[in-house]
């Protein structure tokens, strides 16, 4: 089997818009060749407490923390005296920052899945003749998660595309395609609603990639100083309770982010895995509105 290893330079962007500078690298295009691609489990980080003179210890958090992704290689030059070329390239390319690192074997993407990672270190393990024997170890950077390459709003606008963009294994074969609808329309008090998180891991505004979009605003009374919306997710307690002291025909909620002074919140939604059950329970001023629910997926 032939292994390969695609990257593509990450500059701190929302992962849905990245740069327009970003740049796409196979390793096999400067002549680094992949024996396999090791994908590590993410390391937990677990503290504990204990009592003086106790024989227990009591769990205060376990938190998820890094994850490593090792990648065995060989280069095998014509020449002997190009050898330093190929390797100094190696170097060049790994030391520019983070990246989105996808695994491919036999020319194929293995999954729909990415993960963003930093270079740790690369070895040299044995240089002979005209072969440099060697292994680059890849450290998750801000996140440890595999990321899905497409996102919730991509399924809404061009439904699930049998490409390497989706695959086996990210959730999609635990629901059917109707149940998922991530722009819910005419939202009034009581009205309910289901987002669906393909992922294994809670989405949190605080530190993932969540963009909400309230639009088709209907309000009662356009001469209010006050409007509120009030969302609550009964799957895990969680809401998103905002208010504004203007009749705004859009809000845009990028995270925990609210884009200005004009709209306030106290409370913000957290997804969890699989079917996430909504309820608009208040509304003030407003009669109905549409939302856009716009997210990655996440996995262990």
């Amino acid at each position: 089997m032939i292994c390969d290893v695609e990257l593509t330079n990450y500059f701190g962007q929302n992962p849905k818009y990245p740069s327009t500078k970003f740049e796409v690298t196979n390793l096999s295009d400067i002549g680094v060749y992949a024996q396999d691609i090791l994908i590590g489990s993410i390391k937990t980080d677990i503290q504990f407490s204990k009592t003086l003179g106790s024989n227990k210890r009591y769990l205060t958090s376990s938190s998820d923390e890094i994850r490593q992704i090792k990648i065995p290689f060989y280069t095998k030059e014509k020449y002997r005296e190009t050898m330093h070329l190929t390797r100094d390239s190696l170097y060049g390319l790994l030391s520019n920052g983070i990246y989105y690192l996808r695994e491919k074997r036999d020319g194929e993407y293995c999954s729909g899945k990415r993960y963003q990672v930093i270079l740790k270190d690369i070895i040299i393990k044995e240089q002979y003749q005209k072969t440099l024997l060697g292994e680059i170890i890849f450290e998750s950077a801000e996140n440890p998660y595999a990321i899905s390459l497409k996102t919730s709003r991509d399924i809404d606008e061009e439904g699930i595309v049998a490409n390497d963009c989706w695959s086996y294994g990210m959730g999609l074969e635990t629901v059917s395609d109707d149940e998922l609808i991530y722009n819910v329309k005419n939202l009034k008090v009581n009205s309910t609603f289901d987002i669906y998180n393909l992922g294994n891991v809670s989405i949190n505004p605080f530190e993932d990639f969540l963009w909400l979009v309230v639009k088709n605003i209907n309000y009662l009374d356009l001469n209010r100083d006050r409007y509120l919306i009030r969302i609550k997710n009964k799957s895990n307690n969680t809401a998103l309770d905002f208010e504004t002291n203007t009749p705004l025909t859009t809000i845009i909620i990028n995270g925990v982010d609210l884009g200005g002074k004009r709209v306030t919140a106290t409370e913000f939604l957290e997804l969890s895995p699989g079917k996430n059950e909504l309820e608009v329970t208040h509304l003030l001023g407003i009669d109905k509105f549409d939302i856009i629910f716009e997210f990655n997926f996440l996995y262990r």
